[in-house]
């Protein structure tokens, strides 16, 4: 930074710098990731989706009309 103020003025620098904080959190990369989850709590989400599915399966077997009797 030193070198630029001796090179393009301190005003100019200083202009600069406040432009770019003014923009910083209108960058491109501002989405904050989520952090990543550990093993355990995958599992722990890949059993609940299985469970989930497991629900869906039994429910569309119930309807599914029964065969009438003796045949």
């Amino acid at each position: 930074i030193a070198q630029c103020e001796e090179r393009h003025g301190v005003h100019a620098v200083e202009q600069l710098l406040d432009a770019c904080h003014a923009l910083q959190n209108y960058g491109v990369d501002r989405y904050k990731r989520p952090s990543p989850i550990s093993a355990e709590e995958e599992a722990k989400r890949q059993d609940e989706r299985e469970a989930y599915l497991q629900t869906q399966v039994n429910m569309l077997w119930r309807t599914i009309p029964e065969p009438p009797a003796g045949v």
